[in-house]
């Protein structure tokens, strides 16, 4: 009887230490996938802004005259379209930022303080290309635009972790 038990309590005991080790891997497994999961999600972001900054300066901003980086006050223009333009793209290119991260595996504070300021970023560089077209010029509304609409995600999502209020194209 006594071998019995003894044997017993080693395939208990080498039961547990075999499932200790699987759950050690299992987190090595989660380690790596993470990696993975934030290298495509990094990768695509990097491979979709060169992409469409390019793209963009070559349909928009290559056949017309270049000059030095200046500012221009274009404020009082557009009737404020180009304002809300600018804080909803922020708004919503700030979301995908942080909803990618978070796909990835990021917790949700990493997510937002990496991703969610991705529209503001995305918008500033256009604004650097208006800083040096000949025909335009950085615009500081433009800037607090993009600002107002990555404020807008990211304070939502800090405060709430929802968006009761949502920007949207109509």
């Amino acid at each position: 009887m006594k071998k019995i038990i003894f044997s017993l309590l080693i395939i208990i005991s080498l039961n547990t230490i075999a499932q200790e080790a699987t759950a050690f891997e299992q987190q090595s497994i989660d380690s790596l996938r993470l990696k993975r999961n934030l290298s495509i999600v990094l990768g695509t972001e990097a491979t979709l802004y060169a992409g469409s900054m390019t793209g963009l300066y070559y349909l928009w901003y290559a056949g017309y005259p270049q000059s030095s980086f200046h500012f221009y006050n274009d404020n009082a223009e557009w009737l404020q379209m180009d304002k809300a333009g600018h804080a909803t793209t922020a708004y919503h290119v700030g979301m995908v930022g942080y909803e990618a991260l978070r796909l990835a595996g990021w917790d949700e504070k990493h997510s937002l303080l990496y991703g969610g300021p991705l529209g503001f970023v995305f918008l500033s560089t256009v604004e650097i290309f208006d800083g040096l077209s000949d025909g335009w010029g950085f615009s500081w509304g433009d800037i607090a635009a993009n600002a107002i609409g990555t404020g807008l995600f990211m304070g939502q999502q800090a405060l709430w972790h929802e968006q009761r209020i949502s920007m949207k194209y109509s």
